[in-house]
């Protein structure tokens, strides 16, 4: 029956606060990075590019792509455990 009891399937306000809140925090958290990380970020992740593609575009071998991408997600993921003052 429609409209008795449905949950909604959309995010909750609180979701969409805590989305933003997240969104805002990876952003400071990137900021700190050094260029080519950030350029690497955002072609793997914001354009949605494979290693090779990435490797070809900025000149880097795949390995190096690769291996940077990694370090740089470990210390996001570290800095992110951190309580946000010292991040």
């Amino acid at each position: 029956m429609p409209g008795s009891g449905d949950v909604p399937s959309g995010p909750t306000p609180e979701d969409e606060v805590a989305q933003r809140s997240d969104i805002a925090r990876l952003a400071r958290l990137t900021e700190h990075l050094p260029d080519r990380q950030r350029e690497l970020l955002a072609l793997k992740y914001g354009a949605a590019l494979n290693n090779r593609l990435i490797a070809r575009i900025t000149g880097l071998s795949e390995s190096n792509v690769g291996t940077t991408l990694q370090r740089t997600v470990e210390k996001l993921r570290t800095q992110w455990d951190l309580p946000e003052r010292e991040s």
